[in-house]
């Protein structure tokens, strides 16, 4: 019936903007889409009421086939959702006309936002395999990372902190480094691990992570064991790190070696008051 002449294909309802091909995408139905696609395929574009596209339903309910057909038939896979406000109708009362209009609440994420928030690995992997951007940011500033953190998806965290990241970003991010704590507490702080080792100068965030985490242990009080128990991982893994790097090169060429701001590494021990970690390394 789609495919008879005369049917239009990429009407959208009255009041949500959706199309057929936007509910194919949703249930997976790869057949259909296919079927649909090949009357337009400019209809892959089109968004509903919450700026979403056809990509975007397909990644959030982890349809691996239906993400790679659309990306072959050439969808954006950058596209974000968009705030814009959808006129719904209007009524009369008493000789006044009021409109019913809706805003849209989720704005500037990318079918990888939705993907991550959900969990789907394998979508992810797709979309990293087809140039999509890792670090692109919603509104609010959020890369795909910070919603695998606050979801506990701790296989999608520990692949994507091997993808293009910028550690000091996130470690401005309170919520994040929280998050992080969080799916550290169940994993044996493997995130964590992963995320000082991953970063561009482990030793200089493991520094910064432990008088972060000491920092927020006296604001957080209902949490303050566990920031604690993770500020000391950070340390022992500075120790640690410190102390190996220390056997290739001379230490004091070490301290002398500059952060992302221009602070020597002695400097950033002082001001965090890890000066400690350095007399450790030496015992």
């Amino acid at each position: 019936m789609l495919l008879n002449q005369g049917v239009q294909v990429d009407a959208t309802s009255t009041t949500m903007s959706v199309i057929p091909l936007h509910l194919a995408a949703q249930q997976g139905h790869i057949a259909v889409v296919g079927m649909l696609l090949s009357r337009s395929t400019q209809q892959q574009h089109a968004k509903d009421w919450r700026g979403r596209t056809s990509l975007h339903l397909a990644a959030m309910n982890g349809h691996y086939e239906m993400v790679s057909l659309l990306i072959a038939q050439g969808s954006n896979i950058n596209v974000m959702d968009q705030v814009h406000f959808k006129f719904i109708g209007l009524f009369s009362l008493n000789e006044l006309k009021f409109f019913f209009i809706i805003p849209n609440l989720l704005n500037g994420w990318t079918g990888m936002h939705y993907a991550t928030q959900a969990g789907h690995l394998n979508v992810i992997k797709l979309f990293v395999k087809s140039s999509a951007d890792a670090q692109a940011e919603t509104k609010e500033g959020k890369v795909p990372l910070c919603f695998a953190a606050a979801h506990n998806h701790v296989d999608c965290l520990r692949y994507l902190l091997k993808q293009n990241h910028d550690t000091h970003a996130l470690m401005d991010d309170r919520k994040f480094i929280f998050d992080l704590m969080v799916c550290g507490k169940a994993n044996d702080n493997e995130p964590l691990k992963e995320f000082i080792l991953q970063s561009p100068a482990p030793i200089d965030t493991a520094v910064k992570l432990s008088a972060l985490y000491h920092e927020m242990s006296e604001k957080e009080k209902e949490r303050a064991k566990d920031l604690l128990n993770v500020s000391q991982f950070a340390e022992d893994m500075a120790v640690e790190l410190l102390g190996i790097t220390a056997s290739e090169y001379n230490p004091a060429l070490l301290l002398k070696a500059k952060d992302n701001r221009g602070r020597p590494l002695l400097d950033v021990l002082i001001e965090n008051e890890q000066v400690n970690i350095y007399l450790k390394m030496k015992r």
